[in-house]
């Protein structure tokens, strides 16, 4: 799932990059493979006798079954979020600024690659891993706030705060 997720992510910077509607609608569709590798693993996991389970083997289906649900829920963000930036931007014949578009591209090279890390982290409980990750998160945090900041708010001639829209019209 999150190898899903991850090319999901890519394909939302290719269509974000090339302004490909071909590019929007594949990212799209690879939410549709999240749902139903979601609902699989859940029907599966939810499936097993709870009393032949000891301990551990409860506590790591409460993991598995968390972080399946996070996956799918990134995904509908990416369909429902990005997706539909991606549309809009399309249909209106918008484009991001270069600083933006650099800024959303590293983000979401950004955002794939801690996906990435995030999977590995759950497959292996290496904690130097998670202890990384968890650095990540707030880096990514800082770097969300000060795009936010800079695509968002600029102050005018006495102090005013303007609203500047992302996108070059």
């Amino acid at each position: 799932m999150a190898d899903v997720l991850e090319a999901m992510l890519r394909g939302a910077l290719d269509a974000l990059d090339r302004g490909d509607r071909n590019r929007v609608t594949a990212a799209k569709s690879l939410d549709d493979v999240l749902d139903h590798l979601n609902r699989a693993i859940k029907v599966y996991l939810t499936a097993l006798d709870p009393a032949s389970l000891d301990d551990a083997d409860n506590r790591r289906l409460g993991e598995i079954l968390t972080f399946i649900t996070n996956i799918e829920h990134a995904g509908d963000i990416v369909e429902k979020g990005l997706m539909v930036i991606a549309a809009k931007r399309l249909k209106r014949g918008l484009a991001f600024s270069t600083e933006g578009q650099a800024e959303i591209r590293g983000m979401l090279e950004r955002l794939a690659s801690n996906v990435h890390t995030a999977a590995g982290v759950f497959m292996t409980d290496d904690a130097r891993a998670a202890r990384s990750l968890l650095g990540e998160k707030e880096v990514f945090r800082d770097l969300e706030a000060r795009a936010t900041e800079a695509h968002f708010a600029v102050y005018a001639p006495g102090g005013l705060k303007v609203w500047r829209p992302a996108l070059c019209i």
